[in-house]
């Protein structure tokens, strides 16, 4: 299940709950707090741009935590780059200790220079 914080209701919310109170509030339409910009769909509530850190429709997931800079693609959650030491398409799969400094192909896992 998705949570996340709704200011207007001091609550955590599923999805469903954060879409009806996000688009009723005051009788008004208002897009969900985690959208970056304050824009979203006015028909689905989902957000067109997430803050850094966040992803999915209404940007209440965090990144995987081994993302570098803690940026991630915003529909899926899939890592830009990883941390070092990390690979994957989610930064969940560790390097070889074979590998030098830990570093290694983000896709593939391979040792760099090899």
């Amino acid at each position: 299940m998705m949570l996340f914080w709704s200011y207007v209701k001091c609550k955590y919310l599923d999805v469903q709950q954060a879409r009806t109170v996000s688009m009723t509030v005051n009788g008004n339409f208002h897009c969900p707090q985690t959208c970056n910009g304050g824009n979203c769909n006015s028909s689905t509530g989902a957000c067109f741009y997430c803050f850094s850190g966040t992803y999915n429709d209404y940007c209440a997931e965090a990144c995987p935590d081994n993302c570098k800079d803690s940026v991630c693609e915003r529909k899926f959650g899939n890592c830009f780059d990883c941390n070092p030491g990390w690979y994957g398409d989610r930064c969940y799969q560790g390097c070889s200790q074979n590998c030098s400094g830990m570093s290694c192909e983000r896709t593939t896992g391979n040792c760099f220079g090899k």
